[in-house]
């Protein structure tokens, strides 16, 4: 399988892509994670997605995020964890076979901080996150 045509951006909503896999078929759907999403009056359980990505919050405690994307790498979920294991053991449960999907996603830190330049129009530099920005 080719990972690098689904290549995720390299931060999802204020988080660092570490991780990322395609959800294919060599994986099973099994809806064995209950993630509710909406508003308070009119929640739903979020369904399948086509990509999962594996993020470390730029925000304080800097915990990891488990990402559950649409096929724009738009989050539609998301599960906070304390490591990059315990995500992985996450997705196994509703995602089964996804294990063998993840991809480093390999990018230096220059690039990194280009792209929240080019693409967000902040300062890398700055705690840019606790700022109104634009996406």
């Amino acid at each position: 399988m080719n990972t690098e045509i689904h290549k995720p951006p390299p931060v999802i909503h204020s988080a660092r892509t570490l991780f990322y896999a395609v959800n294919d078929e060599s994986v099973e759907f099994t809806g064995g994670i209950d993630l509710f999403v909406g508003n308070p009056k009119n929640m739903n359980k979020l369904g399948e997605m086509p990509f999962l990505a594996i993020c470390q919050n730029y925000c304080p405690p800097q915990d990891i995020l488990l990402f559950f994307c649409d096929q724009n790498w738009e989050p539609q979920g998301a599960i906070g964890l304390q490591s990059i294991e315990a995500a992985k053991e996450k997705a196994e449960k509703g995602y089964k076979g996804i294990s063998k999907n993840w991809a480093t996603f390999a990018i230096s830190n220059a690039e990194v901080n280009q792209f929240l330049r080019e693409e967000y129009e902040v300062d890398p530099n700055t705690e840019w996150w606790r700022h109104e920005y634009p996406f």
